[in-house]
């Protein structure tokens, strides 16, 4: 990879996306526990990679590195984290664009090898190897290995598959060949997403999965999908996750 303006640019995104929506979500544990229910780096690192290429897996080992270390583990468990975290994002990300190329959605292939390798195999990787440094080097035993690791895989399995797509639409999308009008309705919908997703979990009525569902997943969704195409739908999806797994974390 040479070091030109535009690689630097990169180096300097990832990283810093990765760091910055790592140390956000980490203030957002399910309520009354240390789990964190989307662990949106995972979906960074995936999407990066998969757009401008794996090579770029330093940039997300740097931003993983310091996301560990404004935690409590030492140096050791935050290197062999951070490392797992980089094993997660690279290899899916380099197999998939070997195979079907930076626009995995294009084809049904590319779909099932996203969904197997990005969402299911990339966060085993990072759960493995996780959980197995937390218990070498800082538990001292295998007790809790179990219950970590599925928290730690299911947290980086919906980063993944929730933010992933999206920063790959965002990556890809040809921003400067629609209207200010498009644009304008894409706002008014990712807002009216948010007001009425946190009325529905606010709302002690109709606070059930069912009643977001019916109210704003399914209807929202879908005018994202017919007016906008992948942006919109993954645009919404992720805003209602993350609305979901803000009030979850306050409580509700």
């Amino acid at each position: 990879m040479r070091l030109d303006r535009s690689n630097i640019i990169r180096f300097v995104t990832i990283a810093c996306a990765y760091f910055i929506s790592g140390y956000v979500g980490l203030q957002f544990p399910y309520y009354g526990s240390s789990v964190t229910l989307i662990w949106a780096p995972s979906g960074i690192a995936l999407g990066t990679l998969l757009a401008w290429g794996w090579r770029y897996f330093p940039a997300v080992f740097v931003g993983a590195l310091l996301v560990n270390l404004t935690t409590d583990v030492p140096v050791l468990t935050a290197l062999l984290i951070a490392t797992g975290n980089t094993l997660a994002g690279a290899l899916p990300a380099a197999i998939i664009r070997k195979i079907c190329g930076p626009s995995p959605s294009s084809s049904l292939r590319g779909m099932l090898l996203f969904l197997l390798l990005g969402t299911v195999l990339g966060p085993g990787i990072s759960a493995l190897i996780g959980t197995t440094s937390l218990s070498l080097t800082l538990i001292g035993n295998f007790e809790q290995f179990t219950n970590i690791a599925q928290a730690w895989w299911l947290g980086d399995l919906v980063g993944a598959m929730v933010i992933g797509p999206l920063i790959l639409r965002l990556i890809q999308q040809e921003w400067q060949t629609r209207s200010i009008a498009f644009y304008v309705e894409l706002a008014l919908a990712c807002i009216a997403t948010v007001i009425l997703s946190s009325a529905v979990q606010t709302t002690p009525l109709i606070s059930k999965p069912e009643y977001l569902f019916i109210f704003v997943s399914l209807p929202f969704i879908l005018w994202g999908t017919i007016r906008f195409g992948l942006l919109g739908a993954a645009l919404i999806n992720a805003l209602i996750v993350m609305d979901v797994v803000i009030f979850a974390a306050l409580g509700e």
